[in-house]
């Protein structure tokens, strides 16, 4: 992507290969250098001549900017990169397919959830979560991304109920990834150390995720 973009002159092109490589480094828990290519790819883009599409991969970056910070705990920047978002997302309004990052209104509240529930802050995660509808067209690895997130503050809120429906729902929307998923994985294995009566299908969906590991 890097070559493309140098040989095509493509500011766009070029912030999206920072944004992609800030996504390996939030992976292994680099978050100054995830923070520092974040950085880097918003500069890039003021050299972009496409409008929209600059918009879009601006906005993503400060999306990714934001769960960055939420994971390095960093309050201020989080919600600084969240509100960027917001802003810009409101001018381009959904665009799930530029670039495939399904960037918008949807998503700014969707990663306002993840950054709450990385702050810590999971009553508010939940409450954002709250009427929050995932549009048809969405990515289903997102949207049961998404889920899982949801299940994980739910669970840390007290409600276990709600947390159950909301990995049965990271499960419709993408089995094979709820399957193998770290956080439905962890969220489960919570659940079932709560000792809270459980419907049947709790167990049922529990034979399906196979050995989970105890909290």
């Amino acid at each position: 992507m890097d070559w493309a973009a140098q040989r095509g002159s493509d500011a766009v092109l070029g912030g999206m290969y920072q944004y992609l490589r800030a996504l390996t480094y939030l992976r292994e828990g680099k978050f100054h250098t995830g923070q520092r290519l974040v950085a880097l790819g918003l500069s890039t883009l003021e050299l972009a001549d496409s409008a929209r599409e600059r918009r879009v991969v601006t906005g993503q970056l400060h999306l990714g900017g934001a769960v960055m910070a939420g994971r390095a705990h960093n309050q201020d920047k989080a919600l600084t990169h969240l509100s960027e978002a917001k802003r810009i997302a409101g001018e381009t309004g959904e665009a799930v397919k530029v670039h495939w990052l399904a960037f918008g209104p949807t998503n700014v509240e969707v990663r306002r959830v993840s950054v709450l529930a990385e702050l810590d802050e999971y009553g508010h995660a939940v409450e954002a979560s709250d009427g929050l509808t995932i549009p048809k067209d969405w990515p289903k690895s997102r949207t049961s991304h998404h889920f899982a997130e949801v299940a994980r503050a739910q669970m840390w809120t007290g409600k276990v109920d709600a947390s159950f429906q909301s990995l049965v729902q990271a499960r419709k929307a993408a089995p094979q990834q709820a399957k193998y998923h770290p956080t439905v994985r962890e969220t489960y294995a919570g659940l079932e150390a709560a000792h809270r009566r459980l419907p049947d299908s709790f167990l049922s969906y529990g034979s399906w995720l196979g050995p989970v590991a105890s909290h």
